[in-house]
């Protein structure tokens, strides 16, 4: 589950004015510096892209990189890959309630101009996808799911929503769930949904599914992840099986995040070496591609900003990230250097 780490909540509400970006500029140099030869990218390829977090702008808090880095970095990875349309940037803005520097203020028109014109610019690149933690927002809540997705939506344009904690509150309410779900991709036909599918969840590992005659899983992508204690081993073949059942060619791997617990895949995979963390993306990519004859196939959602590194120190780490943004770029604090790599194999397996 990607949570927000303790230490980053104490962050003071700042919000960040969006800096003015020459577009066509960005574009030219992204295509004279960007990462790999240009490979004609078709399918939908997902990366991890953490931005806003309610008012305030993560990647500059954590990782010292600006909105103009950041966009700049996305017309490279675009261009890189031989399209614009391809690349799906998640958690690319992040709504959490309760928290004065983690909630969007929808009444605040200069917050709200500047996150649209950070989803705007990004979306030149590609499809912006947010985020929302169904434990706080959901069909209950004093601020429902349904108004959070409409704010997301028409007020700032994404294209698609992490639904973060899912597998816990399917696990609490089934039928209220799957109601919330088809009322969801009823209302918005053009949106796409993720859903965490966690590994640690109340569910005990019950897999998210439609109840009889509902359609929304059409529209949904179900996320498991990397499994716990490890950085490379994936779910059983069956249990992929059954993925593929409901959300057949929309089961998409991630890392699994929580700053204050060391076994947790992300903060696992980001203290290897970098040349480890290139070769197990490879391999979890080709693994992924290979088992899709079996009906049991998955594609990747590629840490590039994010997700939550481990904040403690493991004792074969090769980098102590104290529980910041997994950083793959080749700037900014922690900078890995990794996304070479990475867009290499997602031109080979998006």
């Amino acid at each position: 589950m990607s949570r927000i780490r303790s230490g980053t909540l104490a962050i003071l509400f700042v919000t960040l004015l969006l800096v003015p970006v020459a577009l066509d500029s960005i574009g030219q140099d992204a295509v004279s510096n960007s990462y790999g030869a240009s490979q004609a990218v078709t399918g939908p390829v997902f990366v991890w892209f953490f931005g806003y977090v309610g008012g305030s702008f993560y990647p500059q808090t954590e990782l010292d990189l600006s909105q103009a880095q950041m966009i700049s970095e996305a017309a490279s990875m675009s261009a890189s890959l031989g399209s614009t349309t391809a690349l799906r940037f998640i958690a690319a803005v992040d709504q959490l309630p309760g928290r004065a520097a983690t909630v969007i203020n929808w009444n605040n028109a200069t917050i709200v101009a500047n996150i649209q014109s950070y989803v705007s610019n990004l979306s030149q690149y590609g499809q912006v996808y947010a985020r929302i933690d169904l434990e706080e927002f959901n069909w209950s809540s004093s601020t429902t799911v349904y108004q959070e997705v409409s704010n997301l939506y028409k007020d700032l344009g994404v294209a698609g929503i992490w639904f973060d904690h899912a597998a816990v509150v399917y696990g609490s309410n089934e039928t209220d769930f799957n109601t919330m779900m088809q009322n969801l991709t009823t209302s918005y036909p053009k949106l796409m949904f993720i859903l965490n599918q966690s590994t640690r969840s109340k569910t005990g590992g019950q897999v998210i599914q439609p109840s009889s005659g509902m359609t929304w899983n059409e529209q949904t992508y179900i996320s498991p992840s990397v499994l716990i204690n490890s950085y490379n081993k994936v779910p059983t073949v069956s249990l992929l099986q059954q993925f593929n059942r409901f959300y057949p060619g929309r089961v998409l791997l991630h890392f699994d995040s929580y700053s204050q617990m060391k076994d947790e895949p992300m903060g696992i995979f980001a203290e290897q070496k970098a040349s480890v963390e290139q070769t197990t993306i490879l391999t979890l990519a080709e693994q992924g591609a290979s088992q899709a004859r079996k009906n049991a196939g998955f594609s990747l959602l590629f840490p590039t900003v994010g997700a939550w590194t481990y904040a403690g120190i493991l004792a074969s780490g090769d980098v102590n990230y104290q529980g910041t943004l997994y950083n793959g770029l080749s700037v900014g604090t922690f900078a890995r250097g990794t996304v070479t790599s990475f867009i290499s194999t997602m031109g080979e397996y998006p």
